[in-house]
């Protein structure tokens, strides 16, 4: 099973993509693209229960999760989060 994490959505940020441009940036605006606008509003992950034992238990800060979202795969069990559409 593959989770879809939010961080693929940030292509659909106008205000994102415009930074990326005006910073040379190699990101795809992939917003202007296709003439969308969308931000992530909340989000909440759900760990797997190894991970989430290890938090429960002080072995890992938020930092230390963040830091393993983005290194490791199998972290997290699901994600859930709001697309916003900006007009």
């Amino acid at each position: 099973m593959y989770a879809i994490t939010p961080v693929p959505f940030t292509l659909f940020d106008r205000e994102k993509n415009l930074r990326w441009i005006e910073g040379h940036f190699a990101n795809s605006p992939l917003a202007i693209y296709l003439g969308v606008d969308f931000v992530v509003g909340s989000s909440q992950v759900t760990l797997t229960p190894a991970y989430q034992e290890r938090a429960n238990n002080g072995e890992l800060s938020e930092q230390d999760i963040q830091a393993l979202l983005l290194e490791r795969n199998n972290v997290a069990k699901e994600f859930d989060f709001t697309l916003v559409a900006r007009k």
